[in-house]
């Protein structure tokens, strides 16, 4: 649920983060929105826009629908929901955390490892391995909701 809340956000992001994103300059990354931190996890870790995971599948995008993922991809965003309902702390979204990135490894550095920032980083790096191992399938992007069981 929180992976649709947040990746909603980035369609209200788009504009600032072409520029912000393709610098190529590997920076410890600190940024106004956790959405716009999930964001430049999931570009290093899949090179696509993360626009592609906003309404994919039955779990990526505006909250989850159904119970059943329909590929590795969908099944990630599930487990990411997952992962930030184990957090258990209302506004995950919007927390900001500290990360660093080099190419696509991406590792938190909040020096508070028990913290919700530690944890929220942990969860979003986690979902961007998760989609770089994970098939995409395009059928799946603008899945009707209706659909998802």
């Amino acid at each position: 649920m929180w992976t649709s809340q947040m990746i909603v956000l980035f369609v209200l992001a788009g504009s600032s983060l072409s520029s912000s994103l393709n610098t190529g300059v590997d920076t410890p990354s600190r940024n106004k929105r956790n959405s716009l931190q999930l964001c430049d996890i999931i570009q290093r870790n899949t090179r696509r826009n993360c626009l592609s995971y906003s309404f994919y599948g039955c779990f990526c995008g505006i909250r989850s629908w159904g119970s059943s993922p329909l590929d590795s991809s969908d099944s990630c965003c599930r487990q990411h929901d997952n992962c930030f309902s184990s957090i258990g702390r209302s506004g995950l979204p919007f927390l900001t955390y500290s990360y660093h990135c080099s190419g696509n490894s991406c590792q938190c550095t909040d020096s508070n490892r028990n913290s919700a920032q530690y944890r929220s980083c942990q969860c979003d790096v986690q979902l961007g391995q998760c989609l770089r191992n994970a098939n995409y399938n395009i059928l799946h992007n603008l899945y009707p909701r209706r659909r998802c069981r």
